[in-house]
């Protein structure tokens, strides 16, 4: 199918000048797009490449639109672009950088939340041959009114081009620019600032997509990407002249003469001090200082912290000792040279694959959804490993199991098991387990990990204990209240499941969000298991249609609203089909509608699909999810949903479910009637809920997880 359809709502546009080399890569992270976003465009304008950048455009065929004009410059491309694009959103991705396989979706579920001019995201650094440093930028956020700001001169922080999305129409209020013989570059930057005068700004804080940096030299001084340090300074200054122009006219805004920036002083800063004596040092502190100062001390994007640190870096360039005062120019100019951010180590010599460790202490207990995406994840590695992907190249996988469990080989095939002798429970999880997985990067998949071991990364899936504190026992929340945020300080990457959760996870445990990647889900995994073909027969249900419902003890699974909701039904010409049982208020249930109300008790997993298969709906109450995957495994079987009207739950289905309050037992009773009166209803949700599914597997989720343990993997 085109990847330019009639309905696209976002055109990614690449602009492209003689970077054949990165072109493919870039195109290829723009057309994965349409996996979780569909309705994209792919544009890419080539301006007058010479390096056999224009052979590569006929091999995508439709699927991209390819525009090629004379060498005119990013600006006349740009202009160029704008002209063509027909959709109300845009990217404008640098050739040589990429985009994560959900950008698109989060931008368009960013702008339907708000009527902003731009929406922004963070961008992850890499070196010129690709790999991460585990340096994002922007570092600083962005406030909720950049253009009040602006209007006083203040640049706000925002990635470079490849990190924006704009709305259209905000742009065509600055574009076109003019194309002078000093100002053929630079667009974005007219791009960035111009649209925060039309609208609001919104910033996502994690990253969506990784940033080339081609200039990197932790040794000596690099501030830029294609300008060097003191031209990138003064481009920015005759940009913002001409921005000021464009302002005054097609705006009526006037802005400042001079923009106010730190970025732009730190230029000028450190090439005229980085190597420079110590008396012209001090010429520049007494004499030119004062507004490098003042974007310093009055900054209204930092912190107090943070002003009061670059303040005494700064003051480490005056003394006596050049050494020092250059690694302090250099540390404050270039983000990769800081001590902060990971430097991948070299690969051990002779070709030994890297170890990963995995915590395999969830096998020894009764399985969860926490659980099922552990196992998921890990037979998708293993699969990784057994088709020898690129993603696992020079990666070795070692599963870390407690005495007390068993796991038989055949399970994980390609993956080395090992038991880890001295114990069970906490303590093998923080004794036994980081000695045995010293020197190596451990994986933790279900919420916990060793207190004591920095060389982690820990999936953390929701905040439930501290949000539903009634589902847990005291001890349970006394150690997670402490765990949590320890392990959320110490871990190199904290992973989580939904952008709803990453805001959990910052509000709740004080989890820095820079520190927090998302992880797609699926519910794929339910068209791989067996299915029992007699299912009706098997639990004597009748010919009728019925509803399912999964009951479980847990007091945010909110299962008594389905209860509730039940007996404000009278006679129905349908069932409702309760799996689970022990619970005490379902005998309440079988007494109130005994003829309706079906309880088959606990069920296998093919028992499970086959009643999903077969159920004319699924009703899914619960009160906190940081996901809510029973809902998408449904979707993934055909079964139309009824579900609580939650964030995490409606970032999971989208607008293929029919949402209910969980607090009203008289909603859920009425969507279940609705959905099971109208059958067109029903049809509609199925056909909705495959495509939401679709854009969902787990393979993808092992992907984007390795993709973001690599920054503290060797080179390989």
């Amino acid at each position: 199918m085109p990847s330019h359809p009639e309905s696209a709502s976002l055109t990614i546009v690449i602009c492209n000048y003689n970077y054949a080399r990165f072109l493919r890569g870039a195109i290829d992270s723009a057309l994965a797009q349409t996996q979780t976003a569909p309705a994209v465009k792919v544009m890419v304008i080539d301006d007058g490449s010479t390096d056999g950048s224009r052979e590569i455009l006929p091999g995508y065929g439709d699927r991209i639109e390819a525009i090629c004009q004379a060498n005119g410059g990013q600006v006349s491309a740009y202009n160029h672009a704008l002209r063509r694009v027909t959709t109300p959103y845009v990217i404008f991705l640098d050739a040589d950088d990429l985009l994560e396989p959900d950008a698109a979706a989060t931008v368009l579920a960013a702008f339907a939340a708000g009527d902003y001019a731009k929406v922004q995201f963070r961008l992850e650094v890499m070196t010129g041959d690709g790999t991460l440093t585990g340096v994002q930028v922007p570092q600083s956020n962005a406030v909720a009114d950049c253009g009040a700001l602006l209007r006083q001169g203040w640049l706000y922080p925002s990635p470079p081009g490849s990190g924006n999305a704009y709305r259209v129409e905000a742009l065509r209020r600055i574009f076109p620019v003019p194309v002078t013989a000093d100002n053929i570059h630079g667009a974005d930057f007219y791009a960035i600032y111009g649209t925060a005068l039309v609208g609001d700004v919104f910033a996502i804080d994690r990253p969506l997509g990784r940033y080339r940096v081609h200039r990197q030299d932790n040794g000596g001084l690099s501030l830029a990407n294609a300008e060097d340090a003191l031209a990138g300074a003064r481009q920015s200054t005759r940009r913002w002249v001409l921005l000021r122009e464009i302002a005054r006219q097609r705006l009526g805004i006037t802005l400042p003469a001079a923009p106010l920036d730190f970025a732009l002083e730190k230029a000028l800063f450190a090439t005229a001090l980085y190597g420079a004596p110590l008396g012209q040092r001090w010429r520049w502190f007494l004499r030119e200082s004062g507004r490098y100062f003042h974007t310093v001390t009055a900054n209204p994007y930092w912190s107090l912290r943070k002003k009061l640190a670059v303040s005494g870096l700064t003051a480490l360039a005056l003394v006596p000792v050049r050494a020092v005062g250059d690694r302090a120019i250099r540390y404050i100019a270039n983000p990769l040279a800081r001590s902060g951010a990971p430097v991948r180590p070299v690969a051990p010599a002779g070709g030994d694959p890297t170890i990963v460790s995995i915590n395999g202490r969830y096998l020894g207990r009764r399985p969860t959804g926490v659980d099922r995406f552990a196992n998921e994840v890990i037979r998708s590695i293993d699969e990784l490993v057994a088709t020898q992907a690129p993603a696992v190249a020079g990666l070795s996988f070692e599963l870390l199991i407690p005495p007390s469990v068993q796991v038989e080989p055949e399970r994980f095939p390609n993956l080395r098991i090992r038991t880890v002798p001295g114990g069970n429970g906490q303590y093998w999880e923080q004794v036994c387990l980081p000695l045995a997985a010293r020197g190596t990067l451990l994986l933790n998949l279900c919420n916990a990990g060793p207190l004591l071991y920095r060389n982690q990364v820990t999936v953390m899936h929701d905040a439930a204990p501290m949000r539903v504190p009634q589902a847990y026992t005291r001890a349970f929340r006394a150690w997670y209240r402490m765990m949590a945020p320890w392990i959320g300080r110490i871990a190199r990457r904290v992973l989580t499941v939904s952008e709803f959760s990453r805001g959990e996870l910052i509000q709740a445990y004080h989890i820095p969000g820079r520190k927090i990647g998302v992880l797609p889900m699926s519910g794929d995994h339910m068209l791989r298991l067996p299915e029992e073909a007699d299912v009706r027969e098997k639990f004597h249900l009748s010919g009728r249609p019925y509803i399912l419902a999964v009951s479980s003890a847990s007091h945010h699974k909110n299962f008594r609203l389905v209860v509730e909701a039940i007996e404000l039904l009278k006679a129905t010409d349908y069932d409702v089909v309760i799996v689970g049982g022990g619970m005490p208020m379902l005998k309440a249930v079988q007494q109130v509608s005994p003829d309706f109300v079906k309880r088959v008790g606990y069920v296998d997993d093919g028992d499970l699909k086959a009643l999903f298969r077969q159920a004319a709906c699924f009703v899914f109450p619960s009160l906190y999810e940081g996901f809510g995957l029973p809902p998408v495994e449904a979707m993934t079987l055909g079964c139309p949903v009824i579900a609580s009207n939650l964030p995490s739950v409606r970032e999971a289905c989208g607008d293929a479910a029919i949402y209910f309050r969980p607090t009203s037992a008289a909603e859920c009773g009425e969507a279940m009637m609705h959905v099971m009166h109208d059958s067109a209803l029903r049809d509609r949700l199925r056909t909705q809920g495959f495509a939401n599914v679709q854009r969902r597997s787990w393979r993808l989720t092992a992907d984007r997880l390795l993709t973001e343990i690599s920054p503290w993997l060797p080179q390989r």
